[in-house]
């Protein structure tokens, strides 16, 4: 009968290996921190400070000239370009071509993990969605909380905390379609994606001239503008 080494029974036991929740989680926050460096998601931030600066600005100008019922217009067009110069500057740096040596990498450290191509692909689809909520969502999220602060009358406390409540959803809804649409043109045309976004988004809302039934990204997005207008007492 053989008795264990000493060596052997000091030897630590092999750590256990993170689950693949955990994993996952680590692989967005990576892919994250890619979009993050690509300079139009870097400009698209600074954009979206200034923006949210600018209008917050506005917010407590029209609250103590006393005018701070058309604070919820001031929230509308703060969404408006937000949606366009934030979100879709994270856009075109989602669609982007990548750096072919990071590219590699992080798909082979995501097969390292076990990870498939489509584990991935919906990873940068989530990836997307958290940038797209934080360099749009926060700055959009303070100036509607502004408005809610510049009331000014109960009667107008009810539909400005509905604004705000309103204006987190849609900003969930552009993250999500955001990200829905560059996976989409990813899959259409890989090489060209930004072309094909571009495309997918400006080419329906053209035909809209002749055709007014077509859908369109640009006309859902501010058909809820217009409601969330609306929706915060704005006449």
């Amino acid at each position: 009968m053989t008795s264990a080494s000493p060596s052997a029974a000091l030897s630590p036991a092999p750590a256990p290996r993170p689950s693949r929740r955990i994993r996952r989680s680590a692989l967005v926050r990576l892919l994250d921190r890619g979009l993050r460096g690509h300079f139009a998601a870097q400009a698209a931030r600074a954009v979206a400070v200034l923006l949210g600066l600018t209008y917050a600005g506005l917010v407590l100008a029209v609250a103590l000239v006393g005018s701070g019922s058309s604070a919820d217009v001031v929230v509308q067009n703060a969404l408006f370009w937000l949606s366009w110069l934030g979100g879709g500057g994270v856009a075109l740096a989602a669609a982007g071509p990548g750096r072919k040596p990071e590219d590699h990498a992080v798909r082979a450290l995501a097969a390292q993990r076990g990870f498939s191509l489509r584990d991935l692909a919906m990873a940068r689809a989530i990836a997307t969605v958290r940038r797209v909520l934080r360099v749009v969502g926060l700055p959009a999220l303070v100036v509607a909380l502004l408005a809610l602060a510049a009331s000014g009358s109960f009667r107008l406390l009810l539909p400005r905390v509905l604004l705000v409540v309103g204006v987190t959803g849609y900003v969930v809804l552009l993250a999500v379609v955001i990200s829905l649409l560059v996976e989409l043109a990813r899959a259409l045309s890989p090489r060209h994606t930004r072309s094909t976004l571009a495309f997918l988004i400006v080419v329906p809302h053209l035909l809209r001239v002749l055709w007014p039934h077509v859908p369109s990204v640009p006309a859902l997005f501010g058909l809820l503008l217009d409601q969330l207008a609306r929706l915060g007492g704005a006449a």
